[in-house]
Formats: C-alpha cells, sequence, structure tokens
C-alpha cells in the first residue's frame, strides 16, 4: 500500500511534491519547505512553459540550484512523458515491486478537462 495525502498530515513515508509549471518559474526560487525537504520534486506541465512565460532552462537551472542535489523531474503527464520515470522512482525509494506493467499501460486519470453545470434555479 502507497499512503498519499494531500495535506500537511505527514503520514507518508516517501514524499513526492508536484508543482506546475503554469504556476511560474519563480517557484522553485522560493524554495519552500515542500520544495526542498520532499524525497523529489516533480515540475509538471513543462509543456506549458512557452504559453506563460516560462524559460524552461532558467526553470530547470533554478530547480536543480533549490534541490542541492536531491531528486528532481521536470516532466509533461498529460502526454505521458515521464509517468514511467516517476513510477520508478517510487519502486527504488520505497522498495515497492508491483506486478509488470508496461510503460503503456501508465496513464493520467483525468484525460481531458471536467466542467460542472450549475443547476438553474428553475431545475432545482
Amino acid at each position: 500500500m502507497i499512503p498519499i495525502e494531500s495535506g500537511g498530515d505527514n503520514l507518508a513515508d516517501l514524499t513526492i511534491y508536484v508543482i506546475d509549471t503554469a504556476a511560474g518559474q519563480d517557484i522553485p526560487r522560493k524554495k519552500g519547505p515542500g520544495l526542498t525537504r520532499s524525497d523529489i520534486l516533480v515540475v509538471n506541465k513543462l509543456d506549458l512553459a512557452p504559453y506563460v512565460g516560462v524559460d524552461e532552462t532558467l526553470l530547470a537551472t533554478d530547480t536543480k540550484a533549490a534541490r542541492a542535489g536531491r531528486p528532481h523531474a521536470l516532466k509533461s503527464f498529460r502526454q505521458g512523458k515521464g509517468v514511467a520515470d516517476i513510477v520508478k522512482f517510487i519502486e527504488r525509494a520505497s522498495g515497492f515491486q508491483p506486478a509488470e506493467v508496461s510503460a503503456s499501460a501508465v496513464r493520467p486519470v483525468m484525460t481531458r478537462p471536467c466542467s460542472f453545470r450549475r443547476a438553474s434555479a428553475a431545475s432545482r
């Protein structure tokens, strides 16, 4: 079993801190505790960098400096780029050895954005 938490209860034995490229390239420079102390830092949505004004080279340099030798990865999970690398990290770091699964079988759960419609007053 791999416990996954989204809060700060610190119940997990292995921490993966994920940030979004679209949040800005200054996030690694802020060096918050999740970014500096997690077992691995994942910078996701790297494919969005050109659209949100993020310099990929500077982001990579800042991420490497903030991690000070600790593991980090710059990925684009929606395109399936890097999922297998993170799975391998989890297996190595946790000692978890799942059944054989091909890299193509590992896919993000959400493949397109969800939209929610609020019910109109007439339909309630």
